[in-house]
């Protein structure tokens, strides 16, 4: 499964950081209960929520914008404007330049 550099980077660090937890805690001879004393757990809370609402945000917004799309373009193709497409055209090449830029 595909992932982004920023999902990878935030579990290995969150996975860093528990195992250093570990080692320190196994050095003191603690129970492994004591993890969530070493971990902002709230802060990691909070950023691995965001990644998951990002791509419910991403999925949700893919999905109207090809509704959109087809509802434009594919009911009655033959009798569509030309003027229809070019449109369609420019603004989807337009959005796709400014997220390269």
């Amino acid at each position: 499964m595909p992932t982004s550099t920023t999902v990878s980077i935030v579990f290995e660090l969150l996975g860093a950081a528990v195992a250093m937890a570990l080692i320190k805690i196994g050095a003191d001879g603690g129970d492994f209960s004591e993890v969530v004393n070493y971990i902002n757990t709230s802060k990691a809370s909070q950023i691995i929520f965001g990644i998951l609402l990002s791509v419910v945000v991403a999925f949700s917004i893919g999905a109207i914008v090809q509704w959109v799309s087809r509802l434009l373009l594919s009911y009655n193709f033959q009798r569509k404007a030309n003027w229809v497409g070019a449109l369609f055209s420019g603004i989807a090449l337009t959005a796709i330049t400014y997220f390269i830029l």
